[in-house]
């Protein structure tokens, strides 16, 4: 945890300390004359955060109530009851001690105020001439609700010792209702405890005058005392009617609260300091002029800080890339080491093949070529399927003998369809399809017709019946018994 500089002023001056992880160090002592030696301190410090706790008696404290607002307007309305209970000090704060739970719920607040200013104002001025980061001024009347014990719901007065004297600070249902400072010089356990029993006294009639304490009812007496003392203040304070006593151990609730310090005596002050320290919700008295240099000194923080995030994002992004292209490289280098040793599988298998009669390129040329010829290369298979199909449902036709070929037209497929052989005008692949049917004409052509009709039924394929040829005498015969010569049978499709 940081180095915490914390000033106390009390009635006989201001003392300074240094504060560091529960650790509490009297630096000086500044009598109420000893400006040069505290601005000299202020100065030799000036990097450092001050916070100020004031234990003086003129202090004042006011309960007021006020509607259920929020933000801007609670704060205005605060500051307008601040002024109204005190118009001549400017060390005002108001703490919030919660809302009614009836009606329309109103907040109650506690208006403090240290009401003699010139107290202050030497010390406020050295300290705005060395533009010292002032954090706050801090009451310890305030300061006494901290402690664990005054959380009752009775009405508790609690009596804490200090060099300026002996504080009084009464609670109602755990909350902070006003506090008094008795200047005294205590030395024994028994002067201490007859300084208490006195006090508290007073409080009592002055409650009950109030109207603040039941009659009937007794106050509750919370005395924080060093074991050491705690014997003699035991002795002396003795229950009654009016007042029931009880001992706080103020060493027990220094440890309790992380204090690492030895405390000597009876004196509250190093509680309190380490209190103030260790803690962010202290209210503060001090005027929004004399925080700027602490304002400022919080700014320049949280710039570095948000500079010092950026620089982080930015180490940790190139970090990150810079891992990727190591990881990129690395599987680059491995990429490469595979392809160079699979190369050398390959030239050691290659070098195991017999040698070819012709070079590389040039079988690469010639398999290219291959590969281009079949892929232009036209088909009968179509063709040859949709022959098959029709066949099926014709038995009685006797298919002799099927030659296919290319023609740039229909009119070179005649005879000698050889005479056509392919090239890059070819604009028809046909069928030359020789049968033979039995039976008589009239049947023979049906045959035929169910024949033509069953390959030309998309109208994909060209298909043309060429009569038989003459017999060798010249004439063509009808009877049934004679052999006739094979029909063919043209099937043509156009390429593409």
């Amino acid at each position: 945890m940081a180095c915490c500089h914390l000033l106390h002023l009390d009635s006989g001056g201001m003392r300074a300390y240094r504060w560091r992880d529960g650790t509490l160090v009297m630096e000086q002592v500044f009598a109420a004359d000893d400006s040069t030696a505290f601005e000299a301190y202020l100065r030799r410090h000036a990097g450092s955060v001050f916070r100020l706790l004031a234990d003086l008696p003129e202090e004042a404290f006011r309960i007021d109530h006020i509607p259920p607002v929020r933000g801007r307007d609670r704060k205005a309305l605060i500051n307008r009851r601040l002024s109204q209970h005190f118009h001549d000090t400017p060390l005002v704060t108001g703490v919030s001690l919660g809302r009614g739970e009836a009606g329309r719920r109103d907040e109650t607040i506690l208006c403090a105020a240290f009401t003699h200013p010139e107290d202050f104002e030497p010390w406020r001025t050295l300290m705005g001439a060395a533009e010292t980061r002032l954090a706050g001024i801090h009451s310890a009347a305030l300061l006494t609700g901290t402690l664990p014990d005054i959380l009752s719901p009775a009405p508790v007065l609690l009596l804490t010792l200090s060099r300026g004297g002996l504080r009084q600070s009464f609670f109602t249902d755990g909350q902070f209702r006003f506090s008094r400072l008795t200047p005294s010089s205590t030395g024994t356990g028994g002067e201490l405890a007859r300084v208490c029993v006195r006090e508290a006294g007073r409080i009592h009639e002055y409650l009950r005058g109030q109207d603040l304490l039941d009659w009937q009812t007794p106050l509750q007496v919370l005395i924080l005392a060093h074991p050491d003392q705690m014997e003699d203040v035991r002795r002396h304070c003795q229950d009654s009617e009016q007042l029931h006593f009880g001992l706080v151990n103020l060493q027990d609730r220094a440890r309790e609260a992380g204090l690492k310090t030895k405390l000597e005596d009876s004196g509250s002050e190093g509680l309190f300091l380490h209190w103030l320290a260790s803690r962010s919700d202290v209210p503060q008295f001090a005027p929004r002029a004399e925080r700027r240099f602490f304002r400022l000194h919080q700014w320049r923080l949280g710039l570095r800080a948000a500079g010092a995030m950026l620089s982080a994002a930015a180490l940790i992004f190139s970090l990150v890339q810079a891992l990727e292209i190591r990881d990129l490289r690395e599987q680059t280098a491995r990429l490469r080491t595979r392809e160079q040793s699979a190369r050398q599988t390959h030239e050691a298998m290659f070098k195991t093949l017999p040698p070819l009669p012709i070079g590389a390129d040039r079988l690469k040329v010639l398999i290219a070529r291959h590969d281009s010829l079949v892929s232009h290369s036209p088909s009968p298979r179509d063709l040859h399927v949709r022959l098959g199909q029709a066949l099926e449902q014709l038995p009685q036709v006797e298919l002799q003998r099927i030659d296919w070929f290319l023609a740039d037209t229909l009119e070179q497929a005649g005879d000698h369809p050889q005479s056509a052989g392919p090239g890059p005008g070819n604009a028809f692949v046909i069928d030359r399809v020789d049968i033979r049917l039995a039976g008589d004409p009239q049947a023979r052509r049906q045959t035929l017709d169910t024949l033509k009709t069953h390959l030309a039924r998309d109208g994909a394929l060209d298909v043309h019946i060429q009569p038989p040829h003459p017999a060798p005498s010249g004439v063509l015969t009808g009877s049934a018994n004679v052999e006739l010569p094979p029909l063919v049978v043209r099937i043509a499709r156009r390429l593409p």
